[in-house]
């Protein structure tokens, strides 16, 4: 199961499934502050050492850098966490997240320096607010619940005869979604 998209993940023996998946997958993301934009590993390599894995009952989401040489010590937050309501965009699906504060953006934005070299997904570099380190300000944003969407689904053609299709569908968005 992988609590935050991108990050690492944990095993499990069960989980819930809901009409999304598993409970909890994939519920929190990474976004970029200046953009709400969604992050990969593809410019934020070190995604892979921030572990995340739910405790305490399925009460607390602990996330730890297993990066050995950061001093950062893991932070704890609730899994049922809400706050300011964000628009973020994940693989051009735009939809509604809540903001897990400052703290967490704060240590996201220690753990995770850029990588510099360009990118196909990353093409926003513009917009980025830095911090005084000189890294990209970073957002950890969670899933709402029951979150709809318009989603285009492919099917049907166009009236000028095309490959575009007009044809939409509402469904309930993921931060899994084309993962």
């Amino acid at each position: 199961m992988y609590p935050i998209k991108g990050c690492q993940g944990f095993s499990t023996f069960e989980a819930k499934l809901t009409s999304r998946g598993l409970l909890h997958d994939r519920e929190f993301m990474v976004v970029k502050e200046s953009t709400g934009r969604f992050v990969s590993q593809r410019n934020f390599p070190k995604m892979c050492l921030v572990k995340a894995c739910i405790c305490d009952e399925n009460i607390n989401l602990i996330i730890t850098n297993t990066n050995t040489n950061s001093k950062q010590k893991p932070i704890k937050i609730p899994l049922n966490t809400t706050g300011i309501v964000k628009e973020v965009t994940v693989w051009g699906s735009k939809c509604s997240a809540y903001d897990c504060g400052d703290e967490v953006a704060a240590w996201f934005t220690e753990a995770l320096p850029i990588d510099e070299s360009p990118s196909a997904d990353n093409d926003d570099n513009d917009n980025d607010n830095y911090n005084e380190n000189g890294n990209v300000s970073l957002r950890l944003v969670r899933m709402l619940p029951n979150q709809l969407f318009m989603r285009h689904t492919g099917i049907g053609s166009s009236s000028n005869n095309s490959n575009v299709s007009t044809d939409t569908g509402t469904g309930e968005v993921s931060f899994a979604d084309q993962y």
